[in-house]
């Protein structure tokens, strides 16, 4: 796999794509049920450092009977500490819908996310955690390790178009794709607000200091040439957040066209003041122009654009300027906006990211184009992407990064 770039599963239908990716969030997930359940022999992972997981699911004749899993943590390619036994008495079973045990640790209320009490669950559902960082009985250090990276996440993306009724027993139907833009919208705003919260407190506590700031440097020498070039920059920057409906405050003071040693140094402190009411607003802007960007190439073939509103909600407007709401969009439109989105404000930085079948719905110049598109949200966010496809237009000239699945020979499986 490579690092802030597409690992691109490639091969005939059958050849096990969509279920490796399954398998192997349900391996960093510490899925038990899933580990359970799936057939499959075995699974090792290495990450980067040469650390790991090694998974091996057994089964008691030959109709699948029984079926137990053991994992244990590799370190330097070797397994250390002790395996950890997973079969269906110890797997999380009876958990209402909405509790999730994550990554085998902890159980979270997914509505709310918030986590839940280990005493609670036990005695309400009576399911313990797989892993406890208190368990002295076990060495599972290595795996709670493991456990505490970043999980991963697996976007299913024939799920993103399809609206799902609800079915005879009453089952709650499954979102439909403006529900999930919906969120991840909400997801966006809700970090431009975070994001001016905490540059609002920066500008607070700027102003309370500034008179203090500007004696210290009564008597520096500034360069007005450097200075001017700084003060360009900031301003650049100013334009660039207010065009996201991110900037704070009123647009930076004109640079004086003649200026004093005395002036030089007040603009020092001024411009060091924006910088830093700037500087928290800046790695959500970088997302939302990213997304910006790569949505108003592709909309532009239809005369639609993206817009953010003065209270941060991503809004899509015709040639005119007029709102379109979201459920006018294409289907194609809305698999490319939640997709793209969910990359840039549903996921965490670090993580990995499991993308079946990308090309569901894309244009097919939209195709030509995903693999830059999401390489550059790859390095943005320090993600890492395998993707599942069939398409030759979503490769698009990249096999260097194509890994084919094929179906063993008879040979090698009855090796």
């Amino acid at each position: 796999m490579r690092a802030n770039d597409a690992t691109i599963l490639t091969g005939p239908n059958g050849t096990g794509k969509t279920h490796l990716l399954k398998l192997i969030k349900a391996v960093l997930t510490f899925d038990a049920q899933s580990l359970i359940a799936t057939q499959y022999e075995l699974v090792r992972l290495i990450f980067e450092d040469n650390t790991g997981v090694l998974v091996q699911r057994y089964v008691d004749g030959p109709e699948d009977q029984d079926p137990f899993v053991e994992m244990i943590a590799l370190v330097d390619r070797r397994p250390v500490g002790d395996s950890l036994r997973l079969d269906r008495r110890v797997a999380p079973r009876g958990l209402p819908d909405g509790i999730g045990l994550v990554a085998g640790q902890h159980f979270v209320d997914r509505q709310s996310g918030l986590r839940l009490p280990g005493s609670f669950v036990r005695s309400k559902y009576g399911v313990e955690p797989l892993l406890s960082k208190s368990d002295t009985t076990a060495d599972h250090a290595a795996l709670i390790a493991i456990a505490d990276r970043p999980a991963p996440v697996l976007i299913e993306t024939s799920r993103l178009d399809g609206i799902a009724t609800a079915s005879a027993t009453n089952e709650e139907a499954a979102p439909s794709a403006t529900a999930r833009i919906d969120e991840y919208i909400e997801n966006l705003r809700n970090e431009i607000i975070a994001a001016k919260r905490t540059s609002a407190d920066v500008t607070q506590s700027a102003d309370a200091s500034f008179a203090e700031r500007a004696l210290a440097v009564a008597k520096e020498t500034v360069n007005e040439t450097e200075l001017r070039d700084r003060y360009e920059e900031t301003v650049k920057r100013f334009r660039a957040l207010s065009d996201n409906a991110l900037a704070v405050g009123e647009a930076p003071i004109e640079f004086p066209a003649v200026t004093t040693p005395t002036v030089r140094r007040i603009m020092r402190v001024f411009v060091d003041d924006w910088d830093r009411r700037l500087a928290p607003l800046l790695p959500v802007n970088a997302r939302i122009t990213a997304l910006r960007e790569i949505l108003d190439e592709k909309l532009a073939l239809s005369g639609k654009s993206t817009f953010i509103t003065a209270e941060g909600t991503l809004e899509f407007r015709s040639r005119d300027l007029s709102k379109i709401a979201l459920s006018q969009l294409s289907s194609g439109e809305k698999h490319l906006v939640a997709l793209f989105s969910s990359l840039l404000f549903s996921g965490v930085q670090g993580s990995l990211v499991l993308i079946d079948e990308p090309e569901i719905s894309l244009h097919a110049a939209w195709k030509h184009s995903f693999i830059a598109d999401s390489a550059r949200i790859a390095h943005l966010m320090d993600l890492q992407l395998i993707l599942a496809t069939h398409s030759t237009a979503i490769i698009n000239g990249r096999w260097e990064i194509t890994e084919e699945l094929n179906f063993p020979s008879r040979e090698a499986r009855n090796a």
